[in-house]
């Protein structure tokens, strides 16, 4: 088995969770959310992806603060720092692989993960509340509207660690 590039650390809880499901895995979930402060609510009935992304956030950076409000995905954009030059806007949209994706499907619902892979039309996130689990989906570069990192973590390279499948992600996959 070769050297292989280490796993960004934002991805790491979401990895070690993979194929978790809101119905199958739900006390697991909650328990998993119970461990880093309140838990919003039932994953079957309430977006989770904002969750998800506290508990991996705090799992992996516990001194570094989380937005206001962070169950909402949008509030992720003020999460650190911007990915590709560590500046506190979100002037530069750039993915970075590991960072904090977040995506603006209208101006009350979004998404929110880490970024495994991309090309110039999709981003592929790991992250929670995809297609009702924690998976690797791809969804529309178009729709992003920030990419955070913890200031430690920004100039860091990571390869690409995982896929998504060719169909699938979008607004639907979130929902």
């Amino acid at each position: 088995m070769g050297d292989l590039p280490p796993v960004p650390p934002l991805a790491r809880p979401f990895i070690w969770r993979l194929g978790m499901n809101e119905r199958d895995d739900r006390e697991a979930l909650l328990a998993w959310f119970a461990q880093f402060g309140g838990v919003l609510g039932d994953p079957t009935e309430w977006p989770w992806c904002g969750e998800g992304m506290e508990n991996a956030a705090l799992e992996m950076f516990p001194l570094v603060p989380i937005p206001q409000k962070p169950y909402v995905a949008q509030n992720w954009q003020h999460y650190a720092v911007n990915a590709h030059d560590g500046s506190k806007g979100n002037e530069i949209l750039m993915p970075v692989i590991g960072a904090v994706g977040v995506i603006r499907w209208s101006a009350k619902a979004g998404h929110v993960g880490v970024v495994a892979d991309f090309n110039k039309t999709h981003v592929d996130m790991i992250g929670a509340n995809q297609t009702d689990s924690i998976n690797v989906s791809r969804f529309p570069r178009g729709k992003f509207i920030a990419f955070r990192l913890p200031a430690q973590e920004v100039g860091k390279r990571y390869a690409p660690f995982s896929r998504a499948p060719e169909a699938g992600g979008g607004m639907m996959a979130t929902r």
